[in-house]
């Protein structure tokens, strides 16, 4: 499929899926979408554009859900543990909000640096609930 995702992954993520409500603890994720951030140290060069998830009751139980989903992955063997990419041993837990990369049609990179600014307005990107 387009993102990468065969039926070997979608039946790891089913068989994890019965234990989400216990990492969870039975209770819906509330929380905000803010602080805007970049994957790369040039605003003025930026593809990745996204912004921090936090839980309205401060808990750790997103965080909790991803690195378990992640050690699942790396346990039935469809992510590999050593890889630069995952080598952390937890998840950065972030909304994309632009990403040139999916965009064939648009400039490579966006200039975010006004976005950046202690002036730019919009720093809270809104609530969500699950």
């Amino acid at each position: 499929s387009r993102w990468g995702i065969n039926a070997e992954y979608g039946a790891a993520l089913n068989e994890f899926a019965p234990r989400i409500p216990y990492i969870l603890c039975g209770k819906p994720l509330r929380g905000t979408l803010k602080n805007l951030e970049i994957m790369n140290d040039e605003p003025e060069s930026v593809r990745v554009l996204y912004c921090d998830v936090v839980l309205a009751d401060d808990s750790d139980r997103l965080q909790q859900l991803a690195d378990q989903c992640l050690d699942f992955l790396i346990e039935k063997g469809l992510v590999d543990a050593e890889s630069d990419t995952h080598n952390r041993r937890d998840v950065k837990l972030h909304c994309t909000l632009i990403n040139t990369r999916w965009n064939s049609e648009g400039p490579p990179t966006i200039d975010a640096t006004e976005m950046l600014s202690d002036d730019w307005e919009l720093k809270n990107f809104g609530d969500f609930c699950s």
